[in-house]
Formats: C-alpha cells, structure tokens, sequence
C-alpha cells in the first residue's frame, strides 16, 4: 500500500492545475486573434467541457500517478524521450494546446473530433490504471506484454 498524505496528494493536485489554468489564461490574447468578433470565454469552456475527461485521464490522472510512482520509489519512468517530470508536464501542456488547434479546425466535422477525445480519453485510462497498478503491485501489465 502506498503511504502517501492526502494532504500532500491534495496540494500536488492543486498544483497542477493552478499550472493548467495558467496555461489556459496564457492563450487567451491568442484565442482572440482565432475568434475575432467571438464570445473567445464561451468558446473556451465548451472546449474545456468537451476535454474534461481528457483533463482528468491523461493529464491530471496519468501525472499524478507518475509522480507519485516515480517520488514514491515505487517504479520509473520508462519512456526514454521523458527524462524528468518537468518536460513531461510541458508536453502535455503542449499537447493541450494542439488539442485546442483541433477542436477548432473541425467544428466541422464532429465526427473526427470525438473520435479524437475519446481516443485520448481511453489512452489516458490505460496509462493511470496502468501506474496505479505499479504503485500497488510493483509491475505493469505492459512487461508482461512485452
């Protein structure tokens, strides 16, 4: 069992989405050269309620499980082009931002977009299921694939 504080797990949590929302407020300026003569803050949350998921799978849920995997001792970081959290968190960052990109270039085309998010979704399922399970088990079904 993992024997990590709530208290240090809610301040980490609180950490990093202080970060995303000060991600988000940084693109603004940029959200309103995309949408001129737009409402850019409606826009901007039914973006955000359409990722919700993809927030709280890939990018909360598979970050805080990797950190706390990864400070815990209880794994590693096995992908080579990751060396630190650091470039993690702004890769995913970064992927938000080209998520946004999409969501914008198919309002068109729904059919691609929510095929997208749901394939994130799902890929950020499998990679916090798959950290939880190192975490408490010590091995990922990965290895045993592999």
């Amino acid at each position: 069992m993992v024997d990590y504080g709530i208290k240090q797990l809610r301040e980490e949590l609180k950490h990093v989405l202080k970060e995303i929302l000060l991600s988000i407020m940084a693109i603004l300026p940029v959200a309103n050269r995309l949408f001129p003569g737009g409402n850019v803050m409606s826009k901007l949350l039914s973006f955000l309620h359409d990722i919700r998921y993809v927030l709280l799978f890939y990018i909360v849920g598979d970050l805080l499980t990797t950190y706390i995997g990864i400070n815990g001792g209880h794994g590693f970081e096995s992908n080579p082009f990751l060396p630190s959290f650091g470039l993690t968190f702004l890769l995913k960052l970064l992927f938000l931002c080209l998520l946004g990109i999409l969501y914008i270039r198919t309002v068109e085309r729904p059919i691609l977009w929510n095929f997208t998010r749901h394939t994130v979704v799902l890929i950020g399922i499998f990679a916090t299921v798959n950290n939880l399970i190192v975490i408490y088990y010590g091995y990922s079904p990965i290895q045993l694939v592999i």
